[in-house]
């Protein structure tokens, strides 16, 4: 790549990923650009071969590969990895990708400069990517992992407000990060609290392709983790971002705050009185069948016989209509579903203020939020059923009445 000053600068933290590092090395290498570009490895003192892999490849390529091989972990000292990398990186762009990730696409940075170079006003771009558990591949943004993006332009509110995308992905602008804001480092996941604050400047790019990897394995730091495990963190990444922006935001994350303590609660009531299976039946399923017919009527038999031991009698259809707060159903819904659904949690929070299974304010604010975050699936499939849920929930926001208004007319065109 010649004595040029990097164009991009790929950050890469590692730590323990002897498995699967050569992959994402060799997807680096394997860039095709008319650009230079530097890669930068982190490995936190590994107690496997990671190191002596890194080592290697810089050896073979020391034009591009930057090696930071610790002898004492950092992370254990508090010392975030990416804030020791950040003011090492040369180059304009910062290109993500972790250790037991990897990129598929050799045209992956050039895409995504270019567009970057095309757009002033954004600030970062981003793709598709897969997620690689057991040998089997799945889409990360599928609309049950994580939501398709509704726009190809992302703003703030939807990196504070739930939008996840793929680290391994992202592309940004270097100088919309630095300095390398102190907040980062008391957040207990850094890539949410860096897009919300990279957007502070302006939008990030949609690329509706997959150009990359995750792998779902057990010492991943957030793939595999018990629910529990999962939500705390995210328990304690929205007061940042809260603190981030300013409470811009307050009160869309006091509704996601809202669905984590009712998730936190369903878990410690299972604990506590012996009624398990409400968490796994609504939330821990299999995501990669969500979508299929037999397997949505095996979680709502589950359900309703769930909820007849917790005291409270549903019939199959109510069962069903509940499952449609957890992106699982048996048929597109329609208003008539959608007036079952309403009548249904009322029921719920009955049944819940007689057998006192969970705290009745956090149920309560807990189904408040889902079924605010239901209306876009809603909308989309049936005019009518969003009309009806903006109806029974008496909403008022103009966003959501434009929303509905603008899917009809799609629909019609």
């Amino acid at each position: 790549m010649g004595a040029r000053e990097p164009l991009v600068s790929i950050v890469c933290i590692t730590f323990n990923h002897a498995a699967f590092i050569r992959r994402a090395l060799d997807g680096f290498v394997a860039q095709r650009s008319d650009f230079p570009f530097e890669v930068i490895v982190h490995d936190d003192a590994s107690s496997d071969a990671t190191a002596a892999i890194v080592r290697e490849y810089a050896e073979r390529h020391p034009e591009m590969i930057v090696p930071v091989l610790q002898t004492e972990n950092q992370y254990s000292q508090g010392r975030k990895p990416w804030a020791i990398c950040f003011p090492m990186a040369r180059g304009q762009y910062i290109a993500l990708c972790e250790g037991d990730d990897h990129w598929t696409d050799p045209l992956k940075l050039q895409k995504q400069v270019d567009a970057l170079e095309a757009d002033p006003q954004a600030v970062g771009c981003f793709t598709d990517a897969w997620n690689e558990r057991d040998g089997v591949r799945t889409s990360y943004m599928d609309g049950i992992y994580a939501a398709r993006p509704r726009h190809r332009l992302l703003r703030q509110r939807d990196m504070v407000l739930g939008q996840n995308i793929p680290a391994c992905t992202v592309v940004f602008r270097s100088d919309d990060f630095r300095p390398v804001p102190e907040i980062l480092s008391r957040s207990p996941v850094g890539d949410t609290v860096l897009y919300a604050h990279i957007t502070r400047k302006g939008h990030l790019i949609y690329l509706q392709e997959h150009t990359a990897v995750r792998t779902m394995h057990a010492g991943g730091v957030h793939s595999l983790k018990a629910a529990a495990q999962k939500l705390a963190i995210s328990r304690g990444v929205y007061p940042v971002l809260d603190e981030l922006t300013n409470g811009r935001y307050r009160a869309g994350i006091a509704r996601i705050l809202a669905d984590v303590d009712m998730r936190l609660e369903i878990l410690r009531a299972e604990q506590e009185k012996g009624a398990d299976g409400l968490h796994a039946l609504l939330y821990d399923v299999d995501r990669n069948r969500r979508k299929e017919a037999g397997y949505v009527k095996e979680r709502r038999d589950a359900l309703a016989a769930a909820l007849a031991r917790l005291g409270m009698a549903v019939t199959p259809d109510e069962a069903e209509a509940l499952l449609l707060l957890y992106s699982m159903r048996l048929r597109p819904p329609d208003a008539a579903r959608v007036r079952v659904l309403h009548r249904t949690i009322a029921r719920l929070e009955e049944a819940d203020r007689r057998c006192a299974l969970v705290k009745p304010e956090v149920l309560h604010e807990g189904l408040r939020y889902r079924w605010d975050a239901c209306f876009h699936g809603i909308a989309d499939q049936d005019t009518r059923a969003g009309l009806t849920h903006l109806l029974l929930s008496r909403d008022r926001r103009p966003a959501r009445w434009r929303y509905l208004l603008t899917t009809a007319w799609r629909r019609r065109s």
